[in-house]
């Protein structure tokens, strides 16, 4: 036996663009594969490109009868060069961080004003003829207007209010000044009043009508005299004490698309959409709106009519208001491609009582799997959701029961039992089996639920497991 084993040289430190253990030195990158007898965390100087790497795994590789480890993995080691770069990326992070801040100022100082365009025309635009600023066709044909008219919604009196309209014009309308149509106090008694503003346009052309003051809550159009073209886009900022947009854009012939600014809780405290964009014909796409009105407790109608519309990413929001609805939200949008899982919540709905009346009614493209454990399979809820996918495709409502206007299995009683008190009966039944829960008395306690059917039965579970993931 030898009295004497050379396991392997002396480690020497290596300067700046040497080997950093002297002979473990390669010629190229694909060379450190081949190292003989490597460990976890060898160093290796590679000639090639000047840079230092670090075995990160082995493996285990056979020659013969024989097993040897050999690199599996390796990575770059940083150099100068490398956290001079790195310090780079820092440094513009930071500059984007102060942009993105500088940005959110600006909008937030827009946000002192509610901005939209409109679009006097004194002759019928006939169907297909392509807009000059959009760049859309037509859908429909859009009627001559040259008078713009919508409500402005307040809790003041006339003399008391600061609202001012400017219809881009020139001209200008002060409430407190009595310049408005007409006002109606019948909801007084709750806090309402309602003054009508209107004007027409001397010239055809696309103008800005700006609001200005803080005394108004919300405004809604006044149909057949909605020539709105542009809104809720870049540059044309929607005033952020508004809380409500029931009826804001309605029956506008003029609205092509609508694209949302990211990245900002613009519409956190809108608590009621009802019909906001409802009956636009020529709408064809919506953009960025996603979960803007996450928060929102009425959406009813929100697109109904929009039979043009082709893409649309908003989602139903989640909703946590006792009765939420969503009656007629998509109605009749014949033209919307869209997967039906898009257009529901990502955590499902958490209205204890949820309506979905016609919501999906006449979507005729619409693809995908409709998610039943966000909807009629979710027992926590009390659905009401007749005709809500009546006249989609033969595809889609082979998929949902029949009294979802579907065309699938119907359900069983989707409320034979709520979660409580399928909860306390299981608890009842383990306190007579004298157990603790768990395993097989859990279960046999459970399939003897009284007055449960299998299927609500395995409904309860996917949710359940639906529930703990999200």
């Amino acid at each position: 036996m030898a009295e004497n084993i050379t396991l392997a040289k002396p480690l020497k430190l290596a300067t700046p663009g040497t080997a950093p253990i002297d002979g473990l030195t390669v010629a190229t990158v694909k060379d450190i594969a081949n190292i003989e007898s490597p460990w976890n965390g060898m160093m290796v100087y590679c000639a090639a490109d000047g840079k230092s790497y670090r075995v990160t795994k082995l493996k285990d590789v056979s020659t013969g009868v024989f097993t040897k480890k050999a690199v599996d993995t390796y990575e770059a080691v940083p150099d100068a060069k490398d956290m001079a770069a790195k310090a780079d990326k820092t440094a513009l992070a930071a500059k984007a961080e102060e942009l993105r801040a500088e940005i959110a100022a600006k909008d937030s100082a827009q946000n002192t004003t509610t901005e939209f365009q409109v679009y006097a025309t004194n002759a019928v635009i006939a169907a297909g003829v392509t807009d000059s600023e959009t760049g859309i066709p037509w859908a429909t044909d859009v009627p001559a207007g040259m008078t713009q008219k919508f409500k402005i919604r307040c809790d003041v009196l006339a003399a008391d209010s600061d609202v001012v309209v400017e219809w881009g014009d020139g001209t200008s309308s002060a409430i407190a000044k009595n310049e408005f149509e007409s006002s109606d106090d019948s909801d007084w008694g709750l806090g309402e009043m309602v003054y009508v503003v209107a004007h027409t346009y001397a010239a055809p052309g696309r103008y800005r009508v700006i609001v200005r003051g803080k005394q108004y809550w919300g405004f809604q159009q006044v149909k057949g005299f909605n020539i709105i073209s542009r809104i809720f886009d870049h540059g044309y900022p929607t005033a952020g004490w508004l809380q409500n947009l029931s009826v804001a854009c309605q029956w506008s012939p003029k609205i092509q698309k609508v694209v949302f600014p990211t990245g900002l809780e613009l519409f956190a405290n809108i608590h009621n959409a009802y019909a906001l964009f409802a009956d636009c014909v020529n709408l064809v796409s919506v953009k960025n709106c996603q979960t803007k009105f996450r928060f929102t407790r009425d959406v009813t109608n929100m697109f109904s009519g929009c039979t043009a519309l082709k893409e649309c990413d908003f989602q139903l929001p989640q909703s946590a208001v006792k009765n939420a609805s969503y009656n007629r939200v998509f109605y009749n949008c014949s033209s919307l491609e869209a997967d039906i899982a898009n257009l529901l919540p990502d955590r499902g709905f958490d209205g204890k009582t949820v309506s979905m009346i016609e919501c999906f009614r006449g979507c005729s493209k619409l693809t995908g799997t409709v998610p039943a454990v966000k909807l009629w399979e979710d027992m926590v809820i009390n659905w009401t959701a007749t005709r809500c996918f009546t006249d989609c495709s033969e595809t889609l409502r082979l998929q949902v029961p029949a009294s979802w206007g579907g065309m699938g299995v119907e359900v069983d009683d989707p409320h034979p039992v709520t979660r409580k008190q399928m909860k306390s009966y299981i608890a009842d039944e383990l306190e007579k089996i004298g157990t603790g829960g768990t395993g097989e008395a859990e279960r046999s306690a459970t399939s003897q639920a009284r007055g449960m059917s299998s299927a609500v039965m395995r409904r309860e579970s996917r949710n359940t497991t639906n529930r703990r993931s999200a």
